[in-house]
């Protein structure tokens, strides 16, 4: 299960100039798979704004319908190939009912999807990909251009194959991805040390509280903190796990630490296996003080861990004092 939050908004550079927000965010939870994509739009198209809207829209909905054929496909070159026609071909369908040329549509393309277990992470382009995996934020594609400006690739580039990259992968530890336009990369990814800033985690955590609620606080942030330090338009998409109990049971010791923000030592884990205990024995509906007698547990320290799982939402409580794992 996936918390959701995404947004862009127009660069102090473009609103001088009357020029529309380029970057486009877009995501959708469809069939079990969650799917979330970010573009910005080539700032030497003029149309470019229109092209990133349809290509993030696109492979939303083509990654939703089409997640489990790509994850058991071992070729890699034949997938990428087939996103690529797949957001062409919109893109074509685009230029024709616009009047425009092709070329006039371009942007660049980063989306990660998920379901189940699995994942994939495509990144054509500028802009980054990262993830939290064990509270540790991390790249999971860097940006093409490097230090570089105008040397992206884009999705009408004639090297668009060669440059686009597909990941695939079990999730394990991660608890959340992260996408971000290079107005954004401006200050969350440090070009030097080719790593994100820590702040990623602390909106990953915000995603996980209100992800699927509002948006606004993610647009709040673009418009009063990260877009005074670039003249670019700003976009970002955060991607929040939130987990059943089943999932947190699966995590390592080191991901089930990182999931109640403690560090992983001997004091932590003795914590965390009590809290576990408790959990694995709440699979089916049952009154908490019928389990606290066959644990044979002190009732300040049961009531201690019930409080933390059921905040933590590993724990479903309704009427008539009964509760189970979530």
């Amino acid at each position: 299960m996936w918390n959701v939050s995404h947004s862009a908004v127009q660069g102090r550079g473009h609103i001088a100039r009357s020029i529309p927000c380029q970057d486009k965010t877009f995501a959708i939870q469809q069939d079990g798979c969650t799917v979330c994509a970010l573009a910005d739009g080539a700032g030497s198209a003029p149309f470019s704004h229109f092209g990133a809207e349809a290509a993030t829209q696109g492979i939303c909905y083509y990654m939703a319908e089409h997640f489990d054929d790509i994850v058991s496909n071992a070729n890699g070159v034949y997938v990428k190939a087939e996103i690529l026609d797949e957001i062409v071909a919109i893109l074509e369908d685009l230029s024709v009912d616009m009047g425009v040329k092709l070329k006039d549509l371009a942007s660049t393309l980063l989306f990660v999807a998920t379901k189940g277990d699995k994942f994939v992470v495509c990144h054509l382009g500028d802009g980054v990909i990262g993830y939290v995996k064990a509270g540790k934020v991390m790249v999971a594609s860097h940006p093409e251009n490097g230090e570089f400006a105008n040397t992206t690739s884009f999705t009408t580039s004639s090297r668009a194959l060669a440059s686009m990259r597909l990941i695939k992968g079990s999730l394990g530890d991660i608890s959340g991805f992260v996408m971000m336009s290079d107005g954004t990369e401006s200050s969350l990814y440090n070009l030097r040390t080719r790593s994100l800033s820590h702040a990623v985690l602390s909106m990953i955590k915000a995603t996980q509280r209100v992800g699927g609620e509002t948006d606004d606080w993610l647009t709040g942030s673009l418009e009063t903190v990260f877009r005074s330090r670039t003249t670019d338009d700003c976009s970002l998409a955060l991607m929040a796990r939130t987990f059943d109990a089943e999932e947190y049971l699966r995590l390592s010791d080191e991901g089930k630490a990182a999931f109640w923000e403690m560090a992983n030592t001997r004091k932590s884990a003795k914590i965390i296996a009590a809290r576990d205990q408790l959990l694995k024995r709440m699979q089916i509906w049952n009154t908490p003080n019928a389990i606290r007698k066959q644990l044979h547990w002190h009732e300040k320290s049961f009531w201690n861990r019930f409080e933390h799982l059921r905040d933590a939402g590993l724990i479903q409580v309704r009427e008539g004092n009964q509760a189970k794992a979530a």
